[in-house]
């Protein structure tokens, strides 16, 4: 049962909105992968965005609040690329950073 006072403010939905966001048990957690990719021509981008896109998992390109989808030739290059981008992975696959190899500037995995 719940109190009236916790429905009222809102304190059971946040408590049943956080527990729904656990793995349930046999769900497999995958772990978020960063690295730093820079690029020196657009044939770099095109095939960086050609290998990001043949890998089936969510990315996010970017620095500071510029983000954008890797998967889209577009967005990446509205990036500033003469800096280093940070790619964000919801991957543990490490044949992806295989495919990606060429543009890393440097590894660390969270």
């Amino acid at each position: 049962m719940i109190p009236e006072w916790m429905e009222s403010k809102g304190m059971f939905w946040l408590a049943s909105e956080i527990s729904d966001s656990f793995p349930k048990k046999g769900e497999r957690v995958v772990s978020m992968q960063q690295v730093f990719v820079k690029f020196s021509d657009a044939d770099q981008v095109r095939n960086f965005v050609n290998a990001v896109s043949t890998v089936e998992a969510n990315f996010e390109l970017g620095s500071g609040r510029r983000v954008v989808d890797p998967k889209s030739i577009l967005g990446v290059f509205a990036l500033d690329l003469a800096r280093p981008q940070k790619l964000v992975c919801d991957s543990d696959d490490s044949a992806m950073l295989d495919k990606i190899g060429p543009y890393l500037l440097r590894e660390s995995v969270c």
